[in-house]
């Protein structure tokens, strides 16, 4: 009987573990399929949410081989970009250190001429924030954000969950701590024109830490994520289309019912012609397959590889292509 009783452990817990692993291949499975095309997605809206298509953004970096552009060498190449995609920006994208100053000369600038402003607020070390050290500095940040009058969107502490911001970061209690802080402050300045973008590595969403930094769903407007292809740059990583870098995020902003963002995107060119034909997949994945993304931002920089869009005529062709889809022309409200 001992025998046969411990056959029938093993047995049992062998089904237990393949049960584990088949439930397991279903969830991913799930995330990468495309929903029906006739099904009906009722997209969930926050403050700045088109009411249909996508909000198109860029990063175009302020500094070039170690030189650092003025202002209106900065303007210019916004500007000349929007003519060569022949179309003005939705978002434009900007780092600031944790300690320093904004807004600056750019948000005013963007708000004036139809875009808006993305403000990436870089990591600070949340246990200090949360006994009090910066909040001189937060209220000044947020009556300088309250004084532009306008809605812009605040990207505190991109990419948190990742292991490179550790010894920032903390705990993801210590992090939701901090951002509750922030928040806090924003809201008794009155900058209630802030809004609030959470945002962390697209691909720790499929393992579920990404979600355990989730600060609540009344501390966040969007839903964001950061997500590049990696190939072939860094070699142990495998050619990856927009559906799955961001699918998994995007089940999780469907789930909170909040709007998505993409934070950051790249692509490098590997093959001739490849690049441009993933720009090509961008818009129809968006609309087909994610279509709770109501904003696309890229990283238009060669930083540690060469993300920038116009690398070769045909990827500058088909970004352009992009720039001009019909549903990254988004309606806004």
């Amino acid at each position: 009987m001992k025998s046969s009783t411990t056959t029938v452990r093993r047995a049992t817990s062998t089904a237990h573990r393949l049960g584990l692993l088949l439930l397991a291949a279903a969830m991913a499975v799930s995330l990468l399929q495309a929903p029906p095309a006739d099904a009906a997605f009722n997209r969930p809206s926050a403050r700045l949410s088109p009411s249909s298509g996508v909000l198109f953004g860029e990063y175009l970096s302020p500094t070039d081989n170690g030189y650092r552009f003025t202002r209106s060498s900065q303007q210019s190449r916004i500007t000349d970009q929007e003519r060569r995609l022949g179309r003005k920006l939705d978002l434009s994208l900007y780092f600031y250190g944790f300690t320093s100053s904004f807004p600056s000369w750019r948000e005013k600038w963007h708000l004036d001429n139809g875009r808006t402003p993305v403000i990436s607020w870089a990591r600070g070390d949340t246990r200090q924030i949360n006994n009090g050290r910066y909040d001189s500095m937060i209220r000044a940040r947020a009556d300088g954000v309250k004084a532009l009058g306008r809605p812009v969107f605040i990207r505190w502490f991109q990419e948190m969950d990742g292991n490179w911001t550790a010894n920032q970061a903390h705990s993801p209690d210590d992090f939701k701590k901090a951002w509750k802080r922030i928040r806090s402050i924003f809201r008794q300045r009155g900058a209630s024109n802030a809004v609030w973008v959470w945002c962390p590595n697209a691909h720790n969403f499929a393992t579920g830490e990404s979600q355990r930094w989730y600060p609540g769903d009344d501390q966040v407007d969007w839903i964001c994520a950061d997500g590049y292809n990696w190939a072939p740059g860094r070699s142990r990583d495998r050619w990856r289309s927009t559906a799955e870098i961001f699918s998994a995020a995007h089940a999780f902003s469907v789930q909170r019912r909040k709007p998505m963002m993409v934070g950051e995107t790249g692509v490098q060119e590997r093959r001739s012609g490849e690049k441009a034909e993933w720009f090509r997949q961008v818009a129809p994945t968006l609309r087909d397959r994610l279509p709770n993304i109501q904003a696309w931002i890229y990283f238009d920089s060669d930083k540690r590889y060469d993300w920038r869009s116009a690398t070769s005529s045909s990827s500058a062709r088909a970004f352009r292509d992009l720039a001009q889809h019909s549903y990254m022309n988004s309606r806004r409200r």
